[in-house]
């Protein structure tokens, strides 16, 4: 029986360790999350402490802007968001797991963000096999320390994100191009996952090591939105990259208002779901533990 969640990754998990580290405050990030409201995690807490009629507490070292196992290189993140590997290691500084621990794992997105900074890395033809090399080494490294119950996630198709509609270029043909070459790269990483997923359940059978499908369950969303009551999956609701405008400059809370509504928007700001995504994950994540 699950009684504690350990949290490592990005800001899709994030609970306001970047805002506390960084002193950062913006009402993008109400309560510290990069959304509307609690990320999966949190809606999960919810649904096992009603199957086990037990509370369940929760240790999150996610970090918002956090690569896999480099610093991040936008100048907003560089001095907060510590890599996920650093995360595990202040972690194992401190303590190691239990049979009754799950720990919850995500990363890659930053990853692949962070190539439209500097010199065109993206170009790379192994950067997708070193994400889900480095990713998967962490997982590893988990398993070493104790972890038994491990959940982790293939990357969400991010190029369905409003980001991707802005004007990057004036060349409409470049932003396509673009966009089409950033979901190649996730598709590639994707199927690695997915294969790795295979071999580790195989070479550490005694683990219960779970993959959700981000990526399958971001598009199962996207082609039955009505169904889950989204009138809006294209446009975001509040125009930010998690308190920051394209170029990483601070936005001003004054600057900033809500254009749609968050209770029928896939998107909460350019590039993180609504907290009703985040519930709606939560929901199948359960499904799996």
């Amino acid at each position: 029986m699950i009684s504690r969640f350990v949290i490592f990754g990005d800001s899709l998990l994030d609970k306001n360790n970047f805002c506390r580290i960084s002193k950062f405050n913006s009402k993008v990030c109400p309560d510290g999350f990069f959304s509307n409201g609690p990320t999966a995690p949190y809606y999960l807490r919810d649904i096992l402490e009603t199957k086990y009629e037990k509370k369940i507490s929760i240790e999150n070292y996610a970090i918002g802007g956090a690569l896999i196992s480099d610093n991040n290189p936008a100048r907003q993140f560089t001095k907060y968001s510590f890599p996920i590997s650093r995360q595990i290691k202040d972690y194992a500084k401190k303590q190691s797991f239990s049979n009754n621990d799950l720990v919850i794992i995500n990363g890659g997105c930053n990853n692949l963000f962070t190539t439209l900074v500097g010199d065109f890395p993206y170009l790379h033809p192994m950067l997708p096999f070193k994400i889900t090399k480095d990713y998967f080494s962490q997982i590893e490294k988990l398993i070493e320390l104790g972890a038994k119950n491990i959940l982790y996630s293939t990357l969400p198709d991010i190029t369905l994100a409003p980001f991707f509609n802005l004007k990057i270029s004036k060349d409409k043909l470049i932003v396509k191009l673009l966009k089409k070459f950033f979901q190649h790269r996730v598709i590639q990483i994707n199927k690695s996952i997915r294969g790795n997923h295979i071999k580790l359940k195989s070479k550490f059978d005694d683990c219960n090591l779970s993959l959700f499908d981000s990526f399958d369950f971001m598009r199962l969303l996207f082609e039955n939105a009505d169904e889950y009551g989204f009138t809006n999956i294209n446009s975001a609701c509040i125009h930010s990259l998690g308190g920051f405008d394209i170029k990483g400059q601070k936005q001003l809370d004054e600057s900033l208002s809500i254009e749609h509504d968050p209770e029928s928007s896939f998107f909460w700001d350019l590039v993180h779901p609504t907290t009703k995504v985040y519930k709606l994950v939560a929901q199948n994540w359960a499904t799996l533990i």
